[in-house]
């Protein structure tokens, strides 16, 4: 406790008056009421700078865990965003390769059509010559039948010719004969032998062109007929 100055000593203190008493009390209690706020100040003080240093601290928390939340929250995304890209670029790649599987199964689908359609043609081209090649033996064969035929009976008319040319010939040795009988048998000079003999030459020359005229026709017909059957085969 602070001493007042005007305190006198104990060896000149006198008994105090009342209202230096009461002067002094309240001296007192404004001393122990200006130290009391001086300390209620200081201890205000001293509150409000821990308190304020516990809302910085609190702050800075706060402000430190909003950070890391919005970088979660970033990561977050960025690894969302990633997962949705690569999912996006595996479904594109699965479409384009299923694409090209089914342009790859097209295309081979058209080869084997067409490689179906060609075996076809070629079967049917093959079947077509087999057709004509074996219409073509078979219009041979018939052209070689009438052929034989047509020689068959050039040849029978040949030997007909041949016989009837026999015939003409023992015919005019036989009507020869009879004239040269008839010659021998009558004078010599005549007017009659002369006119046998003169028959008889004119006979055989009239004869002898139509034996060769026939057989003549005969050949032309022949050779016309293989001509024509030619023609036919070309």
């Amino acid at each position: 406790p602070e001493l007042d100055p005007n305190r006198p000593s104990r060896k000149f203190s006198s008994p105090k008056q009342l209202e230096d008493s009461n002067e002094e009390a309240d001296s007192l209690n404004e001393k122990k009421r200006l130290r009391q706020e001086r300390l209620m100040t200081v201890v205000e003080d001293t509150v409000d700078g821990v308190a304020l240093e516990k809302n910085m601290n609190g702050v800075r928390k706060e402000a430190r865990l909003a950070e890391e939340a919005r970088l979660a929250e970033e990561a977050r995304l960025a690894e969302e965003a990633r997962l949705a890209e690569e999912a996006k670029q595996a479904e594109e790649a699965r479409l384009t390769e299923e694409a090209r599987l089914a342009e790859e199964a097209r295309l081979a689908k058209e080869a084997r059509l067409a490689e179906e359609a060609k075996l076809a043609e070629e079967a049917r081209l093959a079947e077509e010559a087999k057709l004509a090649e074996e219409a073509k033996l078979a219009e041979e064969a018939k052209l070689a039948e009438e052929a034989g035929q047509t020689e068959e009976v050039k040849q029978e008319e040949v030997a007909e010719v041949t016989e009837e040319a026999n015939l003409g010939e023992e015919k005019t040795r036989d009507e020869t004969k009879l004239h040269e009988d008839a010659v021998e048998a009558e004078p010599q000079n005549s007017p009659a032998t002369e006119s046998i003999l003169n028959e008889t030459a004119e006979n055989e020359k009239n004869e002898a062109p139509t034996l060769v005229l026939n057989i003549n026709n005969d050949n032309e017909g022949a050779n016309e007929t293989a001509t024509e059957e030619e023609s036919e085969e070309e």
